[in-house]
């Protein structure tokens, strides 16, 4: 993967999160709306900022990381 598409993930993943997160608390959305959403795009967020970190800014491949 290139480095901006790990980018455009972890900053997509972070505004779904504070979006929704927001929304629930506005009543414009439920609780469990949020948490879902939460369970499903944490994990992205997470992954895509812990590649962001190992990668060098150089071009070169960036490491695997599991899940």
């Amino acid at each position: 993967m290139k480095r901006l598409h790990i980018q455009l993930t972890a900053v997509l993943s972070g505004i779904i999160l504070i979006l929704s997160s927001a929304l629930a608390y506005l009543g414009a959305i439920t609780y469990a709306i949020s948490a879902l959403a939460a369970i499903i795009i944490f994990p992205a967020f997470i992954i895509s900022i812990g590649l962001l970190l190992s990668a060098s800014l150089k071009d070169g491949d960036i490491p695997f990381m599991g899940y």
